[in-house]
Order: C-alpha cells, then structure tokens, then sequence
C-alpha cells in the first residue's frame, strides 16, 4: 500500500484513531487528571469564598455562579488552544515519530486523526474535567454551603443557552448577525494559528506559541492604529461591507493556516531539526 498519497479511506482513519488512543491512553489519563486537579482548586477556592458571601449577601449566590461559569468558559477556551499546540505530542521522540509516520494509512488521514484527537478529542477531556470537578464541588458545597447546592455545569449550560438565544435573535440584524459571525470566525483563526504552531515546533510549543501570539496581536493592533481609523470606525458604524470583508479575510488565512499545517506535516521526517518538525 502507498501510504504516502493523500487518498482517504474512513476504515484506514479508523484504524489510525484506535492505533492512536490505545498506544497513547495512558498520555490521555493523565492530560486528563491533570486538567482536573488544575481546576478543582479554583473551584473549592471559588465555593470557600461564596460560603462567605452567603452569609452577607445571599441573594447574590446566583449572580456569582453564573460569573463563575464564565471563568470556566474562559479556562476551557485557553485550555482548546493549549491543546491544539499539542496536536503532534505523540512524535516527540524518533521512536514516537517512526512508529506513527510508518502506519498503513495516508498522510491525510493520519493528519485527521491527530487534528480530532487535538481537538474533539480535547474537548471531552476537559468536559470531563469539568464535570469532576463539578461533582467534587457540589459534595464540599455540603460542608462549606449548606442548604444552598448548585451545580456550576448547569450554570454553564444556561449561559451558553443564552448566548445561543442571543445569537438567534441577533439573525434578525444583518450587522449584529455579522458581528457575531466575526467573532466566531476570529476564534476559528486563532485555533489555526495555535494548530500551525504544534505541527511546525517540536519543543516548547505552549510557550513559543504563546509568545508568538502575543507578538501578532502587537503587530494587528499596530497596524490598526495605522490606519487612520478605518476599521475601526467601520466596525464602530456597522459598515456591513467592511465585516464582511475581515469575515472572508479570516476565513481564507484560517483555511491556508490550517492547509500550510498539512503541508507541513507532510514533509515530516523520522530524524529532523531538533526545534522544528522540518
């Protein structure tokens, strides 16, 4: 068999996919638990303090669950780029890299794999996360808060059932839906910005990626200070036109971000530089 054309077959990522979570479940597990026991002292921490406001302020408890949920949409988003710099984390050794580049399925299909696993696959190990220490939380709530016992995954899902609502209502503006649609497309591309990086370094990529980031979004807000208030006054306005162009603006850079990733993954070698996958 070719392994090396880009022909996909779903029998061939099926078997990448199970070759890949029983080779590495034990790196999974412990991504895992160590997701959870990095947010469950932020919760207790966050719950002590409500045991306190309770006794002040009890009407307030529910305004500060919904706040905390918030926290907890921000944690998970951070922590959906920090894994999608680790969507190559199963080749950082030449062992690693030689068993992996040499399974019987295509190129594509073993980029598939990796960018599901970085990805969906990170996002159940949050939510799983999550709801731990969620769970965790809700039995310390009979300690330090009883009487009242809430669950901050319930408070999860109402506020993104309100963003949803939100949203929905938002179709009936044709400026408001573009917003909204901007904002979404702008998370899109950071995450090809974040999956880019994982797959062109090998070492490091949390902080390299990080500080690259933060240098990019130096150099977006030097050039928009440049210009002598375009888009910023376009976007202030609603200028429909303008949105709509950063909206295929983002979109292209996100589809070739994600294609120069591929490429790149394509030309990896058993044996390559020791920074970067090249």
């Amino acid at each position: 068999m070719n392994t090396m054309n880009n022909n996909f077959q779903f029998s061939r990522l099926l078997m990448v996919m199970r070759w890949d979570m029983f080779t590495n479940l034990k790196s999974y597990l412990n991504m895992m638990l160590g997701m959870t026991f990095a947010l469950l002292p932020f919760f207790i921490m966050q719950l002590y303090q409500l045991s306190k406001q309770y006794q002040l302020f009890p009407d307030t408890i529910d305004l500060s669950y919904w706040g905390m949920s918030q926290y907890v949409l921000m944690i998970f988003s951070i922590a959906m780029y920090m894994m999608a710099t680790q969507i190559f984390m199963v080749m950082k050794t030449t062992g690693q890299r030689e068993q992996f580049l040499m399974l019987p399925a295509s190129n594509l299909e073993k980029y598939i794999s990796r960018f599901l696993f970085s990805t969906l696959g990170a996002a159940v190990a949050m939510i799983t996360a999550i709801v731990v220490s969620d769970l965790v939380q809700l039995i310390f709530s009979f300690v330090l808060l009883p009487g009242h016992h809430q669950s901050v995954c319930l408070s999860i899902m109402a506020l993104l059932w309100k963003i949803w609502t939100t949203f929905i209502e938002s179709i009936d503006s044709a400026g408001a839906l573009m917003l909204s649609l901007l904002i979404m497309t702008c998370g899109v591309l950071v995450h090809s910005f974040f999956i880019l990086c994982g797959t062109l370094f090998r070492k490091h990529t949390i902080v390299v990626s990080g500080i690259l980031f933060i240098v990019m979004i130096y150099l977006v807000i030097y050039v928009i200070e440049s210009v002598p208030g375009t888009i910023t006054t376009c976007l202030m306005h609603g200028d429909n036109s303008w949105i709509f162009c950063l909206l295929i603006a983002e979109l292209l850079l996100a589809g070739f971000q994600y294609w120069l990733s591929y490429k790149v993954f394509t030309r990896m070698q058993v044996i390559c530089n020791r920074w970067i996958n090249l």
